[in-house]
Order: structure tokens, then C-alpha cells, then sequence
């Protein structure tokens, strides 16, 4: 959690998030949480849907190409798209080249 904040980053904020956000950006409290893939959660949750479609946004702080590489099996079943990439920590460009390969973009 953040100081003075009810957000809860999974990362620690990077030298260019402190200096446009000040101090009050350092973390407080450290938490571990269970983490697993959107494949896994998708299997999981489309159980009895014939052809499921699904629209995917992401929005994860750097871990842009984690997260969509545990989401290589279900891109083919995607309809729509949308990605906030962060671009002040690569690999970002590794993410629009797994959904490129896919031909997602």
C-alpha cells in the first residue's frame, strides 16, 4: 500500500514514478499474494461456454509481458484488445510482439 493511498501497487515505484509523484509514492506495507495466469483462470471459467470470445485488458504495472504470455492460450478466443503498457519499463515491446505473432494487433 501507498503512503497516504488505497492503492496497492505489486511493484515498488521506479525512480520516475518518485520523481513525478514526490515522496508520498513510497510503499508502506508489503504483501504477498497468490498470482496466477489468465489461461489457468480462463479454463476455469469458461467451462460449458461452446465458443467463448473474450475482450482483454490489461493494465499491470510492468509485467505487461507476464501477464500475456499467461495468456498465450486463450488469444485466439480474444474479439477485442486494449493494453496499458508501460513504457518506462521495458520489455513492452516483447508484449505487442506475442500478440503480433498472434495477430492480435
Amino acid at each position: 500500500m501507498l503512503k497516504g493511498s488505497d492503492t496497492s501497487p505489486l511493484l515498488r515505484p521506479t525512480e520516475y514514478c518518485v520523481r513525478g509523484f514526490g515522496s508520498d509514492i513510497a510503499g508502506e506495507v508489503e504483501e504477498l499474494v497468490p498470482v496466477s495466469t489468465i489461461d489457468r483462470y480462463f479454463g476455469e471459467c469458461s467451462v460449458g461456454i461452446e465458443q467463448p470470445r473474450v475482450f482483454y485488458k490489461t493494465d499491470t504495472q510492468a509485467y505487461d509481458l507476464k501477464v500475456t504470455r499467461g495468456a498465450e492460450n486463450i488469444l485466439p478466443v480474444i474479439a477485442g484488445i486494449t493494453n496499458a503498457l508501460c513504457v518506462e519499463s521495458a520489455p513492452y515491446l516483447e508484449a505487442i510482439q506475442v500478440m503480433t505473432d498472434q495477430d492480435l494487433t
